[in-house]
This record gives C-alpha cells, structure tokens and sequence, in this order.
C-alpha cells in the first residue's frame, strides 16, 4: 500500500547524499533525526545506524560516535555496518 510518504531507505539515501555530495554530517544528523521523530514505532537499520555514528565521528563528537559504533557492531557484527563499525573502533 503506497502512502506518498518516501520510506525509510529513500531517507536514508538523501542522507547519504548530504554526506557525499555536500559535505555535511550536521545535515546528515538532521535527516535522520526527522526520520526517528515521524517514526518512532520503526527501527533504524544497521546503514542508518552507522551513519549516524560516522557522522557524529566527522563533527568531532567522537564522545557520542564511540557508543554508536559498539552498539552497531554488537548488534549486527557479521554485517557489512558492523563490520565498518568495528574498523573505527579498533582504529583509535
């Protein structure tokens, strides 16, 4: 059942797109932010997740970035996500 509204990896795509054609992880963290507040009952997948993480990690806020990373990779670690999360934890 079409509903007009994009889905969730569409999102997720223009959030993409912020990051790699605009440079812009604050953007990035916007957009899914918008996507947690209109839907909350739906989880964010694990290419989401780490976009979130890598995008709090390019803003500096390695703090927050940290956390992130470990739950996605503790959550999903045979995945490629996990796999990329556990690649920045084991880094630093």
């Amino acid at each position: 059942q079409e509903t007009g509204e994009p889905g969730i990896a569409g999102i997720v795509i223009t959030a993409y797109d912020a990051l790699l054609e605009r440079d812009d992880p604050a953007e990035v963290l916007n957009i899914l932010d918008t996507i947690q507040r209109s839907r909350p009952a739906t989880p964010m997948d694990s290419a989401g997740r780490f976009l979130r993480a890598l995008s709090l990690d390019l803003l500096g806020d390695r703090r927050t970035a940290q956390p992130a990373y470990y739950e996605l990779w503790k959550d999903d670690p045979t995945s490629v996500w996990g796999q990329l999360a556990a690649a920045h934890l084991e880094r630093r």
